[in-house]
């Protein structure tokens, strides 16, 4: 197809090879604010795969937020997403996000998330609503500090044959 190439360094034999340019630039415009922009052109098809730019800014230290607008060649779509992080004591801290399809004019994702902190780990509540699958509901989350990873309602669901 005329997707863009991907190439993930810690799985290379999982990586998608294509004839493609990769950009990515960062602006630092002061210390609470950087603009963010990639673009990937598909040079088998002479056609832009994606492209993106977005604003993150904190100017704050205890809220940070994020408008980005992201286009998809290969379903000739533009998204527009919205992500802000307030924190409400030191234990607590709520993530909101908005997604928005400018080609279909319909809203794609939005879900708000309530962050609990403890000494070694995290643990997330949220509540989701994704237009594209059809699904709503509540997860719930386990982040161990320092493993890099997770662990969700949604993945252990998935695990024992349910669905979200």
């Amino acid at each position: 197809g005329n997707f863009r190439g991907l190439f993930y360094t810690s799985a290379p034999e999982e990586s998608i090879p294509r004839s493609n340019i990769n950009t990515d630039a960062l602006w630092r415009i002061s210390d609470t604010t950087v603009v963010l922009a990639d673009l990937n052109e598909n040079i088998e098809n002479d056609s832009l795969a994606t492209a993106s730019v977005g604003v993150a800014v904190q100017r704050d230290i205890r809220m940070q937020y994020f408008a980005g607008v992201r286009y998809i060649g290969d379903i000739n779509s533009t998204i527009a997403t919205l992500l802000m992080n307030y924190e409400i004591s030191a234990k607590y801290s709520a993530l909101m996000r908005y997604s928005f399809d400018f080609s279909e004019n319909s809203e794609e994702e939005t879900s708000l998330m309530l962050i609990r902190k403890f000494d070694r780990f995290d643990i997330t509540f949220e509540y989701f609503y994704d237009a594209i699958q059809n699904d709503s509901g509540f997860r719930f989350g386990v982040l161990p500090e320092g493993l890099g990873t997770s662990v969700s309602g949604g993945q252990l669901q998935n695990l024992f044959g349910g669905s979200q």
